[in-house]
């Protein structure tokens, strides 16, 4: 009787080790520094937030946000940095929602990150993101305009 009680709480042992074991290395592994597929997710869902702002009228606070690059869970790798808020803006395609935004003078939309990190565009204020977007948009257009007069 001795045995079999040495022998079942070994065999209990060895599968709470087996369950110890496989629970560790079944957990998602971390993001690679290629890996955008969650950022690109939340990209479009601030992005869509701007493209119905007409309809809702109602600016997202994110916009007011002059740290918003740095939410930590969304950051692909240390060694790569990026800024989530050009990431949201490059989705955008109306040019009058973006501006929209300008023309609202919202001194908040001016305020600069407050880092010393490495990050891209961390010069810039969204209010200097949205107008480069903008821009963008608006060079992009002419360009297509210009193809189709010269063909």
């Amino acid at each position: 009787m001795n045995k079999r009680k040495q022998s079942s709480k070994g065999t209990l042992l060895t599968l709470v080790f087996i369950t110890i074991m496989l629970h560790c290395y079944s957990q998602k592994k971390p993001l690679k520094n290629n890996d955008f597929r969650d950022i690109d997710k939340l990209t479009s869902l601030y992005a869509d937030s701007l493209s119905y702002l007409f309809k809702d009228s109602i600016v997202p606070n994110f916009l007011f946000e002059n740290n918003f690059d740095f939410k930590p869970l969304y950051w692909a790798g240390m060694h790569k940095p990026i800024s989530l808020r050009y990431l949201v803006l490059k989705k955008v395609k109306d040019v009058d929602v973006l501006e929209y935004l300008i023309g609202m003078q919202e001194p908040r939309l001016k305020l600069l990150p407050e880092t010393d990190s490495p990050i891209p565009f961390k010069k810039y204020s969204f209010y200097d993101l949205i107008l480069y977007r903008i821009n963008e948009i608006r060079t992009t257009e002419n360009y297509k305009l210009f193809k189709k007069q010269v063909k």
